[in-house]
């Protein structure tokens, strides 16, 4: 990927999969999320989103978990722009992340908010 890229991303997450990505890390998936976002779409990668937290806050309407990502423990190769053209500051990554490579830093609620 081309341009400059943060030394830290964020990942939001449902505290409903806290247990799962402590103990495995973050999976690429096609979750209810992406779903939604993508309706209609065949041939959907895996993936794991995150976001630039100096470009924007990703909003997804509940108290979730954030994790932050230290992209330089990441294969840069594999990181890629949103394909949501809109989603300015938003990346994807299509590898798992290990344990390692992250930390929990806002414990959420799981509430709307």
């Amino acid at each position: 990927m081309k341009g400059t890229m943060p030394k830290y991303l964020f990942h939001k997450s449902s505290p409903l999969n806290r247990g799962s990505i402590l103990h495995s890390g973050l999976l690429p998936k096609i979750g209810s999320s992406y779903l939604c976002h993508w309706e209609g779409k065949k041939n959907l990668r895996p993936l794991i989103f995150f976001y630039d937290k100096n470009v924007m806050e990703y909003d997804t309407t509940y108290d979730d978990d954030v994790y932050k990502i230290d992209v330089q423990k990441l294969d840069k190769r594999r990181i890629s722009r949103d394909p949501d053209k809109d989603m300015h500051g938003c990346y994807c990554y299509s590898l798992q992340i290990a344990t390692r490579c992250f930390t929990l830093v806002h414990e959420g609620t799981g509430e709307e908010v």
